[in-house]
């Protein structure tokens, strides 16, 4: 598999002095690596994590007492990360820019493995519906760990990030650039190594930056779905949530 620091450089070139450290990008890519599922059925190709700093990535992760996981520690701007989004469970909050997290992601997995009918269906992992933290927080390892025994792998098509929190998004062909240079030197491999039945591009842009480079590699199935952060009707939302149960349920 291509270097991990490589891949880092060649982003540098095109995303310039202010990408991240590349401790960041080995932290994201822990992350994405403790919860691939043995038997890859199923990949989420998304854009990238959100931009974290040195200082960020150097704080802990701190469960509840009665919550127990080996999964990695580190801080950093990706939903698979339990303290993104989780002032909680930090050692001190982060106030700027905000830890908000992507709740939309915890949406989106909810519904690979759960039918989905109405907005109440995701309160498990909600604050405001549940906001008791130990039992949100169980809630969310729960479904992690149902997706790695369904298969369900994300995986994000940068290995650096794209997006500043709260921040304007970089110009399409730099986002282009940017995918094209990770699937070529590290993020490509793993696709091809994890042989998914299937991949569901979550994104136009994700699509259109590597069509051609997955058509190449991979014959399975490939469906996009908007971002989850898209403008869409409710009656649209409720769909793309349906439709990503459809697949990763194989009843489609």
């Amino acid at each position: 598999m291509g270097s991990l620091e490589n891949c880092h450089e060649k982003l540098r070139a095109i995303l310039g002095s202010g990408i991240e450290p590349v401790e960041v990008l080995r932290i994201a890519d822990e992350y994405r690596h403790f919860w691939r599922p043995e038997n890859v059925k199923t990949i989420l190709l998304a854009e990238s994590h959100v931009y974290t700093s040195r200082e960020e990535v150097a704080l802990t992760i701190e469960l509840p007492a009665n919550i127990s996981s080996s999964a990695p520690k580190s801080f950093v701007r990706l939903v698979y990360c339990l303290g993104y989004g989780e002032d909680d469970l930090l050692q001190k909050p982060i106030n700027h820019p905000k830890n908000s997290g992507t709740w939309q992601y915890w949406q989106v997995f909810h519904s690979c493995v759960n039918r989905v009918a109405c907005n109440e269906d995701f309160a498990a992992v909600q604050k405001t519906r549940t906001p008791d933290v130990c039992q949100r927080i169980q809630n969310k390892l729960q479904l992690l760990d149902q997706l790695r025994q369904n298969g369900i792998w994300l995986v994000d098509g940068s290995l650096a990030a794209l997006y500043l929190p709260g921040g304007n998004k970089l110009m399409p062909e730099i986002m282009e650039w940017a995918l094209q240079a990770s699937w070529d030197f590290y993020v490509g491999e793993q696709v091809v190594q994890a042989k998914p039945e299937q991949i569901i591009c979550i994104g136009n842009g994700v699509r259109r930056s590597l069509e051609s480079r997955l058509k190449k590699v991979c014959s399975c199935p490939i469906t996009t779905i908007k971002q989850p952060n898209s403008r869409m009707s409710a009656q649209e939302r409720l769909q793309t949530f349906k439709t990503y149960f459809e697949i990763c349920s194989g009843s489609r």
